[in-house]
């Protein structure tokens, strides 16, 4: 009986070293499998992938915004140029009115000397005949 129990108990000791080295094993395949898994690229996460959506979201407003400011830009031109037109008509206009104000004012000016210049010349008889006229000279 001896014999038998001895083989029993060598069969039961196989089984455990079957079971030892089966999960040996199993944690070496468990590390080789982590090294490759670290060595392998990684998908973007969650907070890449949030970057990347809000760098989008910003470029697209920036592009719409520069769009927008160059709009305004052409309008600003524009209106420069519309409001220099308008002003070179106004000062147009405004020196014709001012232009034939001062050739109306310089023929006042020459009706006036002309009348002061023959007014200058009769002084001097219209002096001495009122002199003459209250018998101040003789």
């Amino acid at each position: 009986m001896m014999l038998c129990e001895a083989n029993i108990d060598f069969h039961w000791a196989w089984i455990g070293w079957i079971l030892v080295g089966f999960g040996a094993l199993c944690a070496i395949i468990n590390q080789i499998d982590d090294f490759l898994d670290r060595r392998k690229t990684k998908p973007g996460e969650p907070p890449n992938e949030q970057l990347e959506q809000a760098q989008r979201t910003l470029a697209t407003r920036v592009d719409r915004l520069e769009i927008t400011v160059e709009k305004v830009r052409e309008e600003i031109r524009q209106n420069h140029e519309s409001a220099k037109r308008d002003g070179s008509i106004r000062s147009k206009t405004l020196f014709d009115a001012l232009n034939t104000t001062r050739h109306e004012v310089t023929q006042h000016i020459e009706s006036v000397r002309k009348e002061l210049s023959d007014s200058q010349r009769s002084l001097p008889n219209e002096i001495v005949a009122l002199l003459r006229n209250t018998n101040a000279i003789k």
